[in-house]
């Protein structure tokens, strides 16, 4: 009778799952942080042309979305940074409330993690600089509009 192992599962492939698993969720949240923006841009469409006709130009109505988005962005980033690695370093306690058991999956000892910092590092550059660049369209179509046209139904 011969025994049948199971396919083990190697750290690369675990590592490229969790990698793909977090770039979705970061996708998620950009488009999210897009639609967002696209709304106030849509909902302030009066209010951007009164300071258009009052002098204020193109360049300074994308100035203004685009300090909008940035500051949503790092903030955002930031703050779950922040929740993140508190959700990491009280994990098992969490579990434990929530009766959650998954010790025995883990050897007895608990989830095991690993924070490696150079990892978080390049996951905030990411996304800061995508929070950055989705900006970007909204502005533009903030700063295109006609004032004229935006006030002429208002």
């Amino acid at each position: 009778m011969a025994l049948h192992s199971f396919p083990t599962r190697r750290s690369s492939d675990l590592r490229i799952m969790m990698g793909l698993m977090l770039a979705l969720i970061i996708m998620v949240a950009i488009f999210n942080m897009l639609s967002s923006l696209a709304m106030v841009v849509s909902s302030k469409v009066a209010e951007i042309a009164v300071m258009r006709t009052m002098g204020l130009s193109q360049s300074s109505v994308m100035k203004i979305f685009i300090t909008e988005g940035a500051v949503s962005g790092i903030v955002g980033s930031f703050l779950g940074l922040g929740l993140g690695l508190i959700t990491v370093k009280y994990l098992d306690k969490i579990l434990n409330v929530l009766g959650i058991n998954l010790y025995i999956s883990a050897g007895g000892s608990g989830i095991p993690v690993q924070v490696v910092t150079m990892q978080i590092v390049m996951i905030m550059i990411i996304t800061v600089t995508l929070s950055f660049a989705i900006t970007i369209y909204p502005s533009i179509r903030a700063a295109r509009q006609s004032p004229v046209e935006s006030l002429r139904y208002e």
